[in-house]
């Protein structure tokens, strides 16, 4: 085992400049086709090993501490997969949104796991904690991975991908978040929807083409995200590239290519009363 009893960890957000919802399967799921961002808004996490038991302390959200938290969870599956005779605890201090489309769960999950196989010597290769990654959501195995990726399946099929170019996002949140089953219920019910190639939008993405990524972002969920206008104008007045959902909501993304212009976005849709945040694509 390690020497190092304790780490500091940064988890980042996740973004979905393109994310396609397919059928139906038969398991109750939907088939996807996302291309996923870490992005530089990060919760803080400080992880000890060899604790009598498993804790997890949310700082600002007392409420999703201990067995209420996906980590607590990755703790315990963590110890039961590497058959290790120990315990962790993690105290966290949340800057990501919760349930707003960003991932902030999945990748504090991701965060620990990785930090735990550190604390122990690496016992668990990147496809070992990847398998654990999955028994515990979706997104845990991108945020594991992190950068950029082309994801399928139900989200946990990941493929290379090109990242998103040196460029500013701005990310507002208006509204409250739906449950996931309610919004792919309410696609489902919705209808014809306008299909855009992810080979479209990876192509934009290799050749580094700002305006033509943001011409093509797009999100399945948009058709049954009610978009708060206030959000659109400012993102149009302040020449946003190009704008969409990310995840199921209730975040959204604008593209730019002007820092002045996204914290200028930003800084506009913080006097309306709405949560907004500049950052920066975060490359693996």
């Amino acid at each position: 085992m390690a020497d190092i009893k304790s780490l500091s960890l940064i988890a980042p957000a996740k973004i979905n400049p393109f994310l396609e919802v397919s059928k139906k399967r038969n398991d109750g799921y939907h088939d996807i086709v996302t291309v996923m961002q870490t992005v530089s808004l990060y919760d803080e996490i400080e992880l000890t090993a060899d604790t009598e038991f498993i804790s997890v302390t949310v700082e600002n959200h007392p409420d999703l501490s201990d067995d209420n938290n996906i980590v607590y969870d990755a703790i315990k599956k963590f110890f039961e997969f590497s058959e290790l005779k120990s315990c962790a605890s993690a105290v966290i201090k949340k800057n990501i949104p919760i349930s707003a489309g960003l991932g902030g769960g999945s990748a504090d999950a991701a965060a620990v796991l990785k930090g735990l196989n550190c604390l122990y010597g690496n016992i668990l290769s990147e496809n070992e904690l990847l398998t654990i990654g999955k028994s515990l959501g979706a997104d845990v195995p991108f945020c594991i991975k992190g950068g950029s990726a082309v994801a399928k399946g139900i989200g946990e099929l990941l493929l290379p991908c090109p990242p998103l170019s040196e460029c500013f996002i701005v990310i507002a949140i208006s509204g409250k978040k739906e449950s996931t089953a309610s919004m792919y219920a309410k696609l489902d019910e919705s209808g014809e929807r306008k299909i855009i190639s992810e080979d479209m939008f990876v192509g934009a993405l290799s050749k580094g083409d700002l305006k033509m990524i943001g011409k093509l972002m797009y999100n399945a969920f948009s058709f049954v995200n009610a978009t708060d206008k206030r959000i659109e104008d400012t993102f149009s007045s302040y020449g946003a590239l190009g704008s969409c959902v990310s995840g199921s909501g209730p975040s959204f993304i604008g593209l730019f290519d002007d820092e002045k212009k996204a914290i200028g976005a930003k800084n506009a849709l913080l006097s309306l009363g709405i949560n907004a945040y500049a950052v920066t694509p975060v490359i693996a």
